[in-house]
């Protein structure tokens, strides 16, 4: 994987964000924490009017999450729900 998940950039009113891990462009965990952290930075940016997410690369715009990445990371199979527990709430 590339240094950072996620690039973001701002062009008048449009949020651009693109997934930067290619060719695959996986949602590993580190994804998932930039996105929140984008998402909530956004939100409070009245100048943005439209987001369009991107992935890099000509192959894949997103290949989805590695199930496995938990478990190479020492979480137990069991402790896997946990991990969505923290993430930020859909309302």
């Amino acid at each position: 994987m590339t240094e950072r998940p996620l690039l973001c950039e701002t062009r008048d009113a449009v949020r651009i964000v693109t997934i930067n891990d290619p060719p695959w462009n996986r949602m590993t965990l580190a994804f998932m924490d930039e996105l929140e952290h984008l998402v909530a930075e956004t939100a409070q940016d009245d100048s943005i009017r439209s987001v369009v997410m991107t992935g890099s690369g000509e192959q894949n715009f997103s290949v989805g999450m590695n199930l496995k990445e938990p478990a190479c990371r020492g979480a137990e199979a069991r402790a896997f729900p946990a991990l969505w527990d923290g993430r930020m709430p859909l309302t």
